[in-house]
């Protein structure tokens, strides 16, 4: 079984683990299938990392610093705005 917390890569600023991946994946396709939804897009994503956060401090399974949930985000933006622009490219042959 993967251990989605492996960090593949971190640096002062930057922290990158198997759950970035499936954030990029995610919203992704969200982007290919729902462009131009950047407002639900950083609303969605913003409440999704409050709550990660929130799930955080009530368990010890796993633990969240601000790099990481800000990493997230631009993981989850960089992912979406991919889907827009290039979606049709990969995802569309598989269509």
């Amino acid at each position: 079984m993967i251990n989605l917390k492996k960090i593949i890569f971190e640096n002062k600023y930057i922290y990158l683990d198997y759950w970035s991946i499936l954030h990029f994946i995610s919203l992704f396709i969200i982007g290919f299938y729902f462009p131009n939804r950047w407002l639900i897009i950083i609303i969605g994503s913003l409440i999704f990392e409050f709550s990660e956060g929130v799930a955080s401090r009530r368990t010890r399974f796993f633990k969240e610093t601000m790099k990481d949930k800000i990493s997230d985000l631009v993981v989850n933006f960089i992912g979406y705005w991919a889907g827009i622009n290039y979606g049709g490219i990969i995802l569309g042959g598989l269509i």
